[in-house]
């Protein structure tokens, strides 16, 4: 135990009082949303300086002041402590009040039909089917919940909507049910239980990353990859696999997944995040951060190409339309030296005979008969 602790409980002290001040403003100013986080950052701060009270008073007892009463010194720091533990708990009775009185005027808000409600043909909202792949609960469950828990609808009906939503050996498994008044709860009780134990769903979620490592060789692009990440690691979240708790477990599983390339960037990204950064975050939600703005410039990348691709074709058609010269349809071949060298033999003899005596073409000059007669001056 070192005297960090004392300059860490100043800090948080400074951070409490703070949050509380931002609190007051934001009910002031009756903006909800607003006092809902500075709570949930109160809440936070709160816990942290409570814990860190108890370490301070561990380290004042492992190293006592000789020119002070140890009891003296100990009890100021619990009425201190006790300062603050009322500061929260003002805090909190506030912000209840203020978060019933919200609530309150929500729900007087009576919203006619006729006059309020706007005038749109929304398209027909359709539930999503379940096969009885775990793999598709979560997508499922997420709209039927609705259903589940609408008090206004008897449970007849609800069990209507589950037989209309089912196929496959899911249908099959409601199909023998016969509900009756009050027995809904226990027929959906034993379908989750069937197709969606959360230890199954678990084993499900690790085996499909480990599904990524093993086909990491594969033509995967990166932002596939990446979305299906992010899909497992939240669908191990809902199912009570946090990152907090789990993290050591998902890490590895995780970065094995990542492609060589990627993997080398994050090491150069995590050091040096590792050498300018205090906070406590896991590398996990580091990577996870790390992944999700590599798929970012990605995608700004692709439409750059794109765009300069683009450009280059539209310049290109211009200059054609503009230069009809510049047409090679219309362009005269000009005789190169690869189509002299690819000339045969008896191509370039019949291309170059011609008699210079008796200016006919069926003979060479060497071989004309009329120059042999003809005296040497004349033939000169």
């Amino acid at each position: 135990m070192d005297k960090n602790c004392l300059i860490q409980r100043k800090v948080l002290r400074s951070a409490v009082t703070k949050t509380i001040s931002e609190l007051d403003n934001c009910i002031a100013a009756n903006d909800f949303p607003a006092a809902s986080l500075a709570f949930t950052k109160l809440e936070e701060k709160t816990k942290r300086l409570f814990e860190n009270d108890e370490l301070v008073i561990t380290y004042l007892s492992s190293h006592p002041d000789p020119d002070t009463d140890f009891d003296t010194i100990v009890e100021n720091e619990l009425e201190q402590n006790e300062t603050y533990r009322d500061n929260f708990i003002s805090a909190k009775v506030r912000f209840q009040e203020f978060s019933k009185i919200y609530e309150q005027k929500t729900q007087q808000l009576d919203i006619s039909p006729s006059m309020d409600r706007l005038s749109i043909n929304l398209p027909k909202l359709e539930l999503i089917d379940f096969d009885g792949n775990p793999k598709n609960w979560f997508s499922f469950w997420s709209m039927f919940q609705k259903f589940d828990e609408d008090p206004k609808i008897e449970d007849d009906v609800k069990f209507a909507y589950l037989m209309q939503t089912t196929k496959g050996k899911a249908f099959d498994f409601v199909q023998s049910y016969h509900v009756s008044k009050g027995e809904f709860k226990t027929v959906i009780k034993i379908f989750k239980t069937r197709f969606a134990d959360d230890k199954m769903l678990i084993e499900l979620y690790v085996r499909e990353l480990l599904k990524l490592i093993l086909n990491q060789s594969h033509n995967m692009s990166f932002t596939d990859l990446v979305d299906q990440l992010d899909t497992y690691l939240r669908c191990l979240e809902n199912l009570g696999v946090t990152k907090e708790k789990y993290a050591c477990m998902l890490y590895p599983l995780v970065e094995a997944s990542i492609p060589e390339q990627i993997l080398i960037a994050w090491e150069r990204e995590r050091n040096s995040i590792s050498r300018n950064s205090t906070a406590n975050t896991h590398d996990l939600d580091l990577l996870i951060q790390f992944l999700r703005s590599e798929v970012v410039s990605a995608e700004r990348l692709r439409i750059a190409k794109a765009f300069c691709a683009g450009e280059k074709d539209k310049n290109k058609t211009s200059k054609q339309k503009t230069d009809p010269s510049r047409d090679l349809s219309s362009v005269t071949p000009v005789p190169t030296a690869s189509s002299l060298v690819t000339q045969t033999k008896s191509e370039r003899r019949e291309s170059n005979i011609f008699c210079l005596f008796c200016s006919k073409k069926t003979h060479l000059s060497s071989d004309c008969f009329t120059a042999q007669k003809m005296p040497f001056q004349e033939r000169k």
